[in-house]
């Protein structure tokens, strides 16, 4: 019966995430939808948006305690309105529900700037150096505008319906796969309690911010819940958490694999992710930095 009953909740939990995202979606779909019927000199905006302030715009937005950007920048990656850096950048600033359960525990103001602090000026700075790698080695191009690509994903044939409508038929397509992938994983969280946790992200100088990595790239809000608490708490050491914190951006890593071709540019990008997620937190150790 208690089975029965926390699975029900998880379901609650899933659909509240998901329906939360809503507005994220459609509002981003709809500029998609303007872009590509009603903008006519394009390439203006992409060279805009492409410049080096779109990864420094995009670290500073993820300070906001909520995950429909990383969605957002998903999919506005997938149309190539923003680069991957802007991407990179956004993602692993985003900070999900970590603020709020930061806040109602009672960890110190000044620790919790310094971990927006250091999520920021890491985010920043990997955006802008893989757009300036990606840069050179595609001689400086930006990518073109592929709206139309997202449409083929989603077969969805919306170049022949109104604007609204459009986004409408997108939101609907990606909502029905996240609330999907929510309730497959709020279900998995039923057997992972943080206690249980304890054993497994490791206080070691390595081990902590490798398996703190992995866990942070578990696209799910509660992924954020757990590390936060966990380090609330003085389970979790600065530097691990710092990894797990990096590496999660919410449900916008599942919504990328989903929205955005080629299959090799995402894993490149979880990569790239994954390892400045990792080294970041494997230097705060070595340093013995604390926030």
């Amino acid at each position: 019966m208690h089975t029965h009953h926390s699975f029900i909740e998880a379901l609650f939990h899933a659909l509240g995430e998901s329906v939360h995202l809503l507005p994220y979606l459609f509002i981003t779909y709809l500029i998609l939808e303007y872009l590509e019927k009603r903008t006519e000199n394009i390439s203006l905006f992409f060279s805009k948006t492409n410049s080096y302030f779109a990864p420094v715009l995009a670290a500073f937005s993820g300070i906001l305690p909520q995950c429909g950007l990383g969605v957002a920048g998903a999919n506005f990656y997938a149309a190539r309105v923003i680069s991957r850096g802007t991407l990179v950048a956004l993602f692993l600033a985003t900070s999900d529900e970590m603020l709020p359960v930061l806040l109602s525990n009672g960890v110190p103001i000044k620790v919790i700037s310094n971990i927006i602090l250091y999520k920021t000026a890491i985010a920043l700075l990997a955006g802008l150096l893989l757009d300036r790698f990606l840069k050179r080695r595609n001689k400086g191009q930006n990518p073109s505008f592929q709206m139309k690509m997202l449409c083929h994903q989603a077969a969805c044939g919306c170049h022949q319906k109104k604007l609204w409508l459009s986004a409408l038929n997108h939101t609907t397509h990606i909502f029905v796969f996240i609330l999907g992938v929510n309730i497959i994983l709020h279900t998995l969280f039923l057997f992972v309690h943080p206690n249980e946790l304890k054993e497994t992200l490791f206080n070691h100088a390595v081990y902590g911010p490798f398996f703190s990595t992995i866990f942070g790239l578990i696209p799910n809000c509660a992924t954020s819940v757990i590390s936060a608490q966990l380090f609330a708490d003085g389970t979790l050491p600065d530097g691990a958490f710092l990894s797990a914190v990096l590496a999660n951006a919410g449900i916008g890593l599942i919504v990328l694999f989903h929205v955005n071709r080629p299959l090799k540019q995402n894993l490149k990008t979880l990569l790239f992710i994954s390892l400045v997620s990792f080294l970041s937190g494997f230097v705060f150790n070595i340093l013995r930095l604390s926030f």
